[in-house]
């Protein structure tokens, strides 16, 4: 009974010494709860101020030979995957196949997903990046009926060349997506680069040297 009052009196010495946050804090947990001031914001709000990232896919298709499908933009000098930006109302495999068939004309079953690269604001783009890489198939050489006003040639290159008409940060793409096709497996990549232990490689690993490493869907 004594060490019971003495541990009584000692907190009350505590809390008269001063202690206003714990105090504030006990009397927080032992109010009623139609007294707390509980904080809360309307889910439309909540939901609206998240971050915000664009998405975008683009598609691996090869030749019998393992050579990687690139197409020639009109308006930059480097080449990319076939894609685009996946628009508001699509999945990201329906964008793949959307982009595949009006840069190329070409009706492709989107098979597995290979990579996942996540690319920080850049430049222009203000907001993240979440780009998809789909498995579209191998197809044999052919004409292409492309789009004049916004592409100006598409080709197969091997994966090395390929890598070195790619931007620096979309070059690595190639080799991911080459293993992950072997492996059945998907990659993820932050900026471009292989995460080690959860944390992503900052430097230029994987970036070809020499090459642009300007933020594009590629």
């Amino acid at each position: 009974m004594g060490h019971c009052r003495r541990l009584g009196d000692r907190r009350r010495a505590y809390l008269d010494q001063g202690h206003h946050q714990t105090t504030a804090w006990w009397a927080r947990l032992t109010a009623p709860a139609s007294v707390i001031d509980v904080s809360w914001t309307e889910p439309t709000t909540w939901y609206a101020n998240l971050p915000a990232f664009h998405a975008a896919a683009a598609a691996l298709i090869t030749d019998a030979a393992g050579n990687v499908l690139l197409v020639k933009p009109t308006y930059r000098a480097d080449w990319a995957f076939p894609g685009g930006y996946v628009e508001e109302d699509e999945y990201p495999h329906e964008a793949c196949a959307r982009e595949v068939r009006e840069e190329l004309g070409l009706a492709v079953a989107v098979g597995e997903l290979l990579v996942v690269d996540w690319a920080p604001p850049a430049g222009q783009r203000r907001r993240a990046l979440i780009h998809f890489t789909f498995d579209c198939g191998t197809i044999g050489l052919r004409n292409f009926d492309l789009p004049g006003h916004e592409l100006e040639d598409a080709a197969f290159f091997s994966p090395q060349e390929a890598a070195q008409r790619l931007p620096g940060n979309v070059a690595p793409r190639v080799a991911a997506a080459s293993a992950a096709r072997a492996r059945h497996a998907a990659v993820y990549l932050a900026n471009g680069s292989p995460t080690l232990g959860g944390t992503a490689h900052h430097s230029d690993q994987g970036s070809i040297p020499g090459r642009s490493t300007e933020r594009w869907v590629g």
